[in-house]
C-alpha cells in the first residue's frame, strides 16, 4: 500500500516449487525453489485512499463499495 503520491520502483521475486513424474508414476518433490526476479519497473501511484471496513457487503449490504449503490 502506497500513502502518498509519487514515482516508486517496484521489482517482483516469484518462488515456486515443483513435481515431477516418469512414466505416469507418482509425482516426485523437485528438491529445492525456484527463484526469479524481475526488471525495476518504474509506478506511478496517482491517489492512494485508506479505508477500513467493519463488515462486507453481505452483513452491511447498504455499505460503501457494494454492488448496487454508487
Amino acid at each position: 500500500m502506497y500513502q502518498q503520491t509519487g514515482d516508486f520502483q517496484l521489482s517482483v521475486t516469484t518462488t515456486f516449487r515443483g513435481t515431477y513424474s516418469v512414466n505416469g508414476g507418482p509425482n516426485m518433490p523437485i528438491p529445492g525453489t525456484g527463484q526469479f526476479a524481475s526488471p525495476s519497473q518504474k509506478v506511478s501511484v496517482w491517489r492512494s485512499i485508506t479505508r477500513n471496513y467493519a463488515d462486507n457487503c453481505i452483513v452491511n449490504p447498504r455499505g460503501e463499495g457494494c454492488p448496487g449503490l454508487p
